[in-house]
């Protein structure tokens, strides 16, 4: 395995984020592949877009991330997936996942970061001890490079197309093939396999590959073909398997299989495997049991109200408590309020109302309680330019804005801050900071 000079990479970078303007315009054989690219708006004000793999015990003040990914596929080079970001001591950090995509096959993996001690972290290739992988591409039977990409981009960014991605596939000593991908996990997890994971690619009935995404896309953004949706599927203490889901999908998708997903697995206490995803399933899907109708309202061009649905839920659920579950209540001819809302909480949560959000709510140890909400546009909301957005702010005791953003976390995670996160954050034309996320 090639030896990769860490410090003169990082140079690298910093020197690309120490610009006076930031391109997306890299010299690569290929097209450049960003994945949450920092440009300049109108007015000429840096917006960085970001997603952060941060560790647990990182102390940090507030967030200065930025993701770039730009990678090669002609002549083989190496693939620099890379996180930066400073923590309080001003330290750079880097994460970032380096392959040789030569035979078709996985020949390197490689997470580097530095956490708060400044302490250099090495995970090797090895599947079963690398817990952090970024991203991955790979080739299907045809032998044609597959991009699959969750994308965080602004409506004025001009794309030919959707080539960023974040994906991860291997093959385990069985050599069966395993995709996995985008591990979101704290330091202290012990795990045998990578099972916490963001995207998912498998095999149905047919043997076909069906490539799965999560796309998150203003609606000024045209594209051929998008699909969105955040789900979770979980069992309750009567072990009945109960599916949540929320959609974000343009007006004139047309796909003929696509299925988008958000997938997170973990392993609680009992060492149960608990699934929680996002899957967007077409028409052409065949499905058993589809009864469970969610919608998602939205106005295009035309101004009229738009509701649309994916049918994710069997009809056999049964839930004791309003714990976790899915409640969608709109109301198209009267034009009233639309609330959309996904709630994942444990039996103890107090809520007031649930008003077109997605909302995550925890009594940590102190009983504190902690809010962590994705809204999907309020009535109230006043925005000028942002469509479809996952916007995550509110106030506490002292006032003070705090951005936090939607997490699927394990029931049985023990954290006093929230340190693991997408955030993305750019100042529109009154140079507010709006967090998205």
């Amino acid at each position: 395995m090639e030896t990769l000079n860490v410090e003169r990479l990082l140079l690298t970078v910093l020197r690309l984020f120490s610009q006076v303007a930031i391109e997306p315009a890299y010299e690569v054989d290929n097209d450049a592949r960003l994945l949450f690219v920092v440009f300049r708006l109108v007015e000429s004000e840096v917006t960085p877009f970001a997603a952060a793999l941060i560790p647990v015990d990182a102390d940090v003040d507030r967030l200065d991330t930025l993701l770039l990914v730009v990678f090669r596929l002609v002549d083989s080079e190496l693939t620099l997936p890379v996180v930066v970001f400073k923590l309080v001591e001003s330290e750079p950090t880097v994460l970032f996942v380096v392959f040789r995509f030569v035979d078709s096959e996985l020949t390197l993996l490689l997470v580097v970061f530095k956490l708060v001690d400044n302490d250099p972290t090495s995970v090797d290739s090895r599947v079963d001890s690398a817990p952090r992988v970024l991203f991955v591409v790979f080739r299907p039977v045809d032998r044609e490079v597959t991009p699959l990409c969750a994308v965080l981009m602004p409506a004025a960014a001009d794309v030919d197309r959707l080539v960023t991605l974040l994906f991860v596939l291997f093959r385990p000593v069985d050599r069966e093939v395993t995709p996995l991908c985008a591990v979101l996990m704290p330091a202290a997890v012990e795990v045998d396999r990578l099972v916490t994971l963001l995207f998912v690619v498998f095999r149905p009935v047919d043997r076909e590959v069906t490539p799965l995404c999560a796309v998150l896309m203003p609606a000024a953004v045209e594209v051929d073909r998008l699909v969105t949706l955040l789900f979770v599927v979980f069992r309750p203490v009567d072990r009945e398997v109960t599916p949540l889901c929320a959609v974000l999908m343009p007006a004139a998708v047309e796909v003929d299989r696509l299925v988008t997903l958000l997938f997170v697995v973990f392993r609680p206490v009992d060492r149960e495997v608990t699934p929680l995803c996002a899957v967007l399933m077409p028409a052409a899907v065949e499905v058993d049991r589809l009864v469970t109708l969610l919608f998602v309202v939205f106005r295009p061009v035309d101004r009229e109200v738009t509701p649309l649905c994916a049918v994710l839920m069997p009809a056999a659920v049964e839930v004791d408590r309003l714990v976790m579950l899915l409640f969608v209540v709109f109301r198209p001819v009267d034009r009233e309020v639309t609330p959309l809302c996904a709630v994942l909480m444990p039996a103890a949560v107090e809520v007031d109302r649930l008003a077109t959000l997605l909302l995550v709510v925890f009594r940590p140890v102190d009983r504190e309680l902690t809010p962590l909400c994705a809204v999907l546009m309020p009535a109230a909301a006043d925005v000028d330019r942002l469509a479809t957005l996952l916007l995550v702010v509110f106030r506490p005791v002292d006032r003070e804005v705090t951005p936090l953003c939607a997490v699927l976390m394990p029931a049985a995670a023990e954290v006093d801050r929230l340190a693991t996160l997408l955030l993305v954050v750019f100042s529109p034309v009154d140079n507010e900071l709006t967090p998205l996320c």
